[in-house]
């Protein structure tokens, strides 16, 4: 499994060092040969070093964002150009589609300090709200536009397609152990 997972692991791995050397946080070495620990498997890991609470948000959540920006981009450009068929390229696509939807999601670890993260963020936030300041272009009228409407729209049909491709997947290997 951590074969079929390693393109996928890649991604999440570098995703942390590349946000960690972006907000000038230390990297250091790189595992993307798998260890098991107990009942579970790490498929890789990454050392970044220590810092305050938003970078270490932003980097633990890296893999989430990257992630999910890749899957929209593949999906959009296969629907836009209609790839998908009976070939070999929408097999490729699929297999990334799998992997990448299956590895995007940050870890416990990586999610450390993400509750203090929003409480330091988000009761300053309510705080400000209530007293009436406003950022300014971020409002009910921008966000209930159509364009973004559309493009959240559009973003849950096509990560729909994850979604339905791990149900088949779990389907058939349950029909498979029978």
């Amino acid at each position: 499994m951590a074969i079929v997972f390693l393109p996928g692991t890649i991604i999440h791995e570098f995703s942390h060092a590349i946000m960690a050397k972006a907000l000038f946080v230390y990297v250091g070495k790189m595992e993307l040969m798998p260890q098991a620990s107990g009942d579970s498997l790490k498929l890789g890991s990454v050392e970044v070093g220590k810092t305050d609470i938003l970078r270490n948000f932003l980097v633990g959540i890296a893999p989430f964002i990257v992630g999910t920006s890749i899957l929209l981009t593949v999906l959009y450009f296969s629907f836009e150009n209609t790839i998908f068929g009976l070939n070999l390229l929408t097999v490729g696509v699929l297999y990334i589609l799998f992997v990448i939807a299956n590895t995007m999601y940050s870890s416990k670890k990586d999610m450390e300090g993400a509750i203090e993260f929003f409480i330091i963020t988000l009761v300053p936030l309510l705080f400000l709200y209530f007293l009436g300041l406003r950022i300014p272009g971020l409002n009910w009228e921008t966000l209930n536009s159509p364009q973004v409407e559309l493009f959240f729209r559009n973003s849950s049909l096509y990560l729909g397609v994850p979604l339905l491709l791990d149900t088949g997947i779990i389907v058939f290997s349950k029909i498979v152990r029978r």
